[in-house]
């Protein structure tokens, strides 16, 4: 085993060594010890690469622009037939939409991607590129290191993460990245913060005095103007709209006092539309239905009891977010028959339409963050995915090296359900002959295994160990 000394503890040649006698230190590593015996689950690292898509500015077709924006911030932009959502502006917006540096955080739906998106249509003659890190994108993307784009943008260059800190481990990294960015030349960043890290993570973004902290929420009559602009505009809740206009003030009051969101007042409509035997005003009132997070949840729930097949579609699309696959419609039914053995419905932007959209100018379905975090991989569907992935795993990443690292990190964290054998205690001997020519994978395995290390049961620690 090679080992050496660094400024973040010690640098592993050898994931999984045992260290006798060496302080083992850093937040990249994860220890398991055993009297005088360190055996090192997860190495530090070099700095991470983050996945980014850099977007040239075409000043000459700005739609263009708009369009790979949208595609990589994978933010809901149009309802059916190409029906642009409309865009009510959040409570200060006028006052820092022309700030350089802006940190946005809210409650799940209240649209942080979709207010960075219009910050930079509306000031698109400002900048050249448009740097995204953690990308969603289905075009190309670049492996970058913050050192290495700090290094390279300019004035006239603006950067966005979405979903900060993901994809980096820890608030110690998620630290480290904020500061590298203070103290460069930096002009314009847009950060949105990961939705269910608001509680945990305000305090640290707080000290970060470079940047404006921004909640994204709506008063009142900003619910009002939403409500009357979704039944006016898009053509599916128009059969609401004599209703609406009639009730406008009493709908918003309520809405507002139960949850002020644009996603919430478009799952409004959507049961309004669909449920006419119900209160309009009972529905409003309805906070668990009206709750992003409770109605995904609870539409997933009804789905696995009473339309499995859809629900395995759901899981393939997720799933496809997880590996950063394409996620064309005969893509996913594919891969949805050859991990669940299941059909894929003939029209999900039809049958599942509160789940699916179309990211613009594309064929890539897609799912917003709060619908993905609902959906729940039973034990039974975590094993047909790990027994899957275990002999199949390198014909579905191919040479996408993100994909690769993602599927790692995948098997990792739930190696718990994948089938040991004698050989290879813990992956199959398809993936260990692969493994050996597939660096990024094994980088990923160990971070996903360090990740859920500590809640693993005994047996299945100790067969990590041995490995």
């Amino acid at each position: 085993m090679e080992s050496e000394k660094g400024s973040g503890g010690i640098r592993l040649g050898n994931v999984g060594g045992d260290v006798t006698g060496v302080g083992v230190s850093g937040s990249g590593n994860i220890i398991a010890a055993k009297n005088s015996r360190v055996t090192v689950i997860q190495q530090v690292k070099d700095e991470e690469k983050l996945p980014t898509t850099i977007i040239v500015v075409n000043h000459a077709d700005h739609n263009d622009t708009f369009e790979k924006l949208a595609n990589a911030l994978d933010v809901r932009m149009y309802e059916e037939n190409r029906e642009l959502i409309p865009f009510i502006l959040p409570e200060g917006y006028n006052r820092w939409k022309e700030r350089n540096k802006l940190f946005f955080y809210g409650v799940n739906g209240c649209g942080k991607s979709r207010s960075i998106f219009e910050i930079i249509k509306f000031r698109i003659d400002e900048f050249q590129r448009i740097y995204i890190l953690n990308s969603k994108s289905t075009t190309k993307r670049d492996d970058v290191t913050i050192s290495q784009l700090v290094q390279n943008v300019k004035d006239q260059d603006a950067i966005i993460w979405d979903n900060f800190p993901d994809p980096l481990y820890g608030r110690e990294s998620a630290l480290q990245a904020l500061e590298k960015f203070g103290s460069t030349h930096v002009k314009n960043i847009f950060f949105a913060l990961q939705l269910d890290l608001l509680e945990s993570y305000m305090t640290l973004v707080l000290k970060i005095e470079y940047l404006s902290q921004i909640k994204i929420f709506y008063e009142k009559a900003s619910i009002k103007n939403m409500i009357i602009s979704y039944a006016n505009n898009i053509s599916r809740f128009r059969q609401a709209q004599w209703f609406v206009e009639k009730y406008a003030d009493r709908i918003s009051q309520i809405l507002w006092k139960r949850e002020p969101t644009p996603l919430a007042i478009r799952l409004y409509f959507e049961e309004l539309v669909k449920s006419r035997d119900k209160n309009p005003f009972d529905l409003a009132r309805d906070f668990e239905l009206l709750n992003p997070t409770n109605y995904y949840k609870r539409q997933f729930e009804y789905l696995v009891r009473s339309r499995e097949d859809e629900a395995d579609f759901l899981c393939t699309v997720k799933l496809s977010y997880e590996f950063e696959l394409d996620r064309e419609q005969d893509v996913l039914e594919k891969l949805q028959k050859k991990i669940f053995n299941s059909n894929a419905p003939n029209n999900p932007l039809k049958d599942v339409n509160s789940w699916i959209y179309l990211l613009p100018g594309t064929k890539y379905l897609s799912m917003s963050d709060v619908a993905r975090n609902a959906i729940e991989y039973n034990p039974d569907r975590l094993r047909k995915t790990m027994e899957y992935l275990s002999k199949h795993v390198f014909e579905i990443v191919s040479d996408n090296k993100n994909s690769v690292l993602a599927v790692g990190r995948f098997f990792g964290k739930n190696i718990q359900f994948t089938k040991f054998n004698e050989s290879y205690p813990f992956i199959s001997d398809e993936t260990h002959h692969s493994l050996k020519y597939r660096i990024d994978f094994e980088h990923g395995l160990v971070e996903g295994i360090g990740k859920n290390f500590a809640s693993m049961d005994n047996d299945i620690q100790a067969k990590i160990l041995i490995r």
